[in-house]
């Protein structure tokens, strides 16, 4: 995304907002094949490690793993785990463990006896 070559900050933190909504605005197929090209860039920006666009990043991927299959997400995701910013691997460590209690929820709503 090249707005994101700027450096001002607010550039940024406006740009992260769009991604907070449109995965909600527009149908999570229509959306499924952005997000190879827009997840990496997204989480790219914890290394500059503010307060502001930390949030909201953590937002935007919230809302993507709300919204669509872990099987898309999951590999940019778990490419951060390899970073060299520890503010980025302590998101992916954070968007794990919302993965794994979505995981666990999911598999409760599965075990639940069906009334006849």
């Amino acid at each position: 995304m090249p707005v994101l070559n700027t450096s001002n900050i607010d550039a940024h933190e406006g740009v992260l907002w769009v991604f907070v909504y449109l995965p909600t605005a527009i149908s999570s197929n229509a959306y499924s094949p952005l997000i190879e090209s827009t997840l990496p860039p997204i989480i790219g920006e914890l290394a500059l490690e503010k307060q502001a666009l930390n949030e909201t990043v953590m937002r935007a991927v919230r809302v993507l793993i709300s919204t669509q299959e872990a099987g898309l997400l999951l590999p940019p995701i778990l490419d951060g785990c390899v970073s060299l910013c520890n503010n980025t691997r302590a998101f992916v460590s954070s968007c794990l463990e919302i993965f794994c209690t979505n995981w666990q929820e999911a598999l409760k709503l599965l075990k639940k006896p069906k009334r006849i």
